[in-house]
Formats: C-alpha cells, structure tokens, sequence
C-alpha cells in the first residue's frame, strides 16, 4: 500500500461540495460486509456543480439513487484507477 501523499496549506484547494450529513450502515457478514450510505451534498458555490467525484478502494459498485431515485447506467461513469474505484456524477 502507498504511503498517504502530503498535503501542504500552499496546495489546498477549498472542496466543491459542502457534505452536509453521511449516514452509513454497515452489514456484516461472514465472507463480505455491505456499506450503505446516504450522504446529504451541496454545492459550495451556488448554481455551478462539478463533477462530484466519490473515491474508494476495493469497492463493487451495487447501485446509485439521488433523491430516491435509482441512476441509469449512462448518468454517471464508474472506472477504475488503480488501485481505486472512482464514480463521477
């Protein structure tokens, strides 16, 4: 595993997004565990969303809803960058 990349105060770059509230809920079983998580988001400015990009390693993607609403296939892009997952929306 890399060792965590430095990050100097120079090189800071204020978030896009303002992650308001997570909830997650862990499954735990005895060959996998299932996350679950809800997580509230905002845009830090107003009316101007990049893409949001989720980050996670060794991840299988089951499914993605935005207000309860499950996504098709072709609005958002999963790809891997190894050794992480990355999902853009």
């Amino acid at each position: 595993m890399e060792a965590p990349k430095e990050i100097f105060l120079k090189d800071y770059k204020f978030p896009d997004y303002y992650f308001d509230t997570v909830h997650l809920k862990f499954s735990l079983g005895d060959e996998k565990t299932i996350v679950s998580s809800k997580i509230i988001v905002f845009p830090h400015t107003e009316g101007f969303s990049p893409p949001l990009v989720l980050d996670g390693q060794d991840l299988s993607l089951v499914s993605i809803q935005i207000n309860g609403k499950a996504l098709k296939v072709h609005v958002y892009t999963f790809f891997w960058v190894l050794p992480t997952a990355l999902v853009a929306l």
